[in-house]
């Protein structure tokens, strides 16, 4: 699924019975590359729950996913960054085709995967499977684009 606001586009449609398997999870989305955030800091874990409480307020990127809900706060932040945390949190892999380093504020609370993606930037990607007999969304995988260039007049 692309974040431009189009509407999703089936890459692979797959038909089986209810007693098989469904095709591995890398069967059509397959990546050249995947990017890995490091994060952390050397004190944590030390100190009062009070001091932890405004080390959590004061930091600058904050990514939770829980009952497929997605809660995302930045300040000042590389999209690069961000996309690579909400993979990082959902458990997804994540391929940095462009590296975007312009610092940006996104700050929403519980959006479907769908609706991060579209609030995010056209340049992201969200690779997923749906079933539709249990209506189950999976996600494979996450993509940032380097953005859409404009076309020259003719």
């Amino acid at each position: 699924m692309s974040g431009d606001g189009s509407q999703p586009r089936a890459i692979g449609v797959y038909l089986h019975a209810l007693n098989e398997r469904p095709p591995s999870l890398t069967e059509i989305v397959k990546g050249g590359s995947e990017a890995m955030l490091i994060e952390g800091d050397t004190e944590e874990g030390v100190g009062t729950e009070e001091e932890q409480r405004k080390r959590d307020e004061a930091n600058p990127l904050k990514v939770a996913y829980a009952q497929n809900q997605l809660s995302v706060r930045a300040r000042q932040q590389p999209l690069s960054v961000i996309v690579a945390k909400i993979a990082g949190e959902i458990g997804v892999p994540f391929e940095m085709r462009h590296t975007w380093t312009d610092p940006l504020d996104v700050d929403f609370k519980n959006y479907t995967l769908e609706q991060a993606v579209r609030a995010l930037s056209p340049s992201v990607r969200l690779f997923y499977r749906s079933d539709l007999q249990t209506f189950q969304i999976q996600p494979l995988r996450m993509v940032l684009t380097a953005p859409a260039t404009a076309q020259a007049p003719n």
